[in-house]
């Protein structure tokens, strides 16, 4: 007779998973290794999670979930024009803050080898994750507040595609007056909506 799995074991393994991909990277990181990093063995992982491509699929939407959580708790509550600012603006200097630039390596890691993987946003779904995890939210927030819904999708694209830009330019630079800038360059997008 099977032994069931224990969901809080998987839970744990998951989020150590999650939190040493981040670290470390996301490319590369073989199966063993990750199990290395945790203190188990890479039995365990494949115990849990089924095959070494279960586990980075569970890490993966692990972390996108975490993401989405965080962005829509952030407009989630928003009630006003200014209150759309000021949720965009806190959102973005978290995101571009010192101590998630692991996170947005991360995040940009995987989107880039799905692309160089031949994948779009129709077959990746974290690639249309990436991009619907924002602009839902994003333009759902502007509807409510009066925009119709074309104007909230174009605004929404636009404050996505922006963010993500500028996402790289962060990355790109270790000059804190350029980052200022880059900081300042996303929060003059909102205020001059």
């Amino acid at each position: 007779m099977a032994r069931r799995l224990d969901p809080k074991i998987r839970e744990q393994l998951l989020a150590q998973s999650l939190e040493t991909c981040v670290r470390v990277g996301f490319k590369g990181l073989s199966l063993r290794a990750l199990a290395q990093e945790l203190g188990t063995s890479h039995r365990m992982l494949i115990y849990h999670f089924g095959s070494a491509e279960q586990l980075f699929q569970a890490v993966v939407e692990e972390f996108r979930h975490r993401q989405l959580q965080s962005f829509q708790d952030d407009f989630q509550k928003v009630e006003t024009w200014s209150g759309f600012c000021e949720s965009a603006k806190d959102f973005w200097n978290r995101l571009a803050s010192d101590e998630n630039r692991l996170f947005m390596l991360s995040s940009l890691e995987i989107q880039l080898e799905a692309i160089r993987q031949g994948e779009t946003r129709e077959t990746s779904p974290y690639l249309q994750a990436a991009s619907q995890d924002w602009i839902g939210p994003i333009s759902a927030t502007l509807q409510a507040l009066g925009k119709s819904a074309s104007e909230s999708r174009l605004l929404a694209r636009l404050i996505a595609s922006t963010g993500r830009g500028l996402i790289l330019d962060l990355l790109a630079t270790h000059d804190e007056i350029e980052k200022s800038e880059v900081r300042a360059a996303f929060n003059r997008l909102i205020d001059s909506l």
